[in-house]
């Protein structure tokens, strides 16, 4: 029986390039995965920033004195009040972490090489 840590472990390592693949072609798939794992790195340091961080930001700190009564929040997301537009900001900065998450993980998956029974390289 087929356990779900082995389906996930196949997912990640089946389209890997070979551990001995010609040098310039790696190297150009390589530096790309690379390039794309950077970037969501990148961008879930913002989503910290922008999403978790959003009630620190300088053009919310002047509604910290009233965040559940703010008159001028009636049309933020979340609702009427300013705590409503940090959670749903919070919220989508949480599922885009994930997904960034994800593309590292693949990104990794495909840049290790493979490594078969007794740790040799594939």
């Amino acid at each position: 029986m087929t356990r779900p840590h082995e389906l996930l472990r196949f997912g990640f390592t089946a389209w890997r390039l070979p551990a001995r693949s010609p040098g310039f072609d790696r190297k150009i798939v390589h530096y790309g995965l690379s390039a794309v794992a950077v970037v969501a790195a990148v961008l879930i340091v913002y989503l910290i920033l922008a999403g978790w961080l959003y009630p620190l930001r300088p053009d919310t700190i002047e509604h910290l004195a009233h965040p559940f009564a703010d008159a001028l929040g009636a049309g933020t997301w979340g609702g009427p009040t300013l705590v409503g537009a940090w959670a749903v900001h919070a919220a989508i900065a949480v599922v885009m972490q994930l997904a960034a998450l994800v593309v590292i993980a693949l990104c990794r998956a495909g840049i290790v090489p493979r490594r078969g029974v007794g740790g040799q390289l594939e």
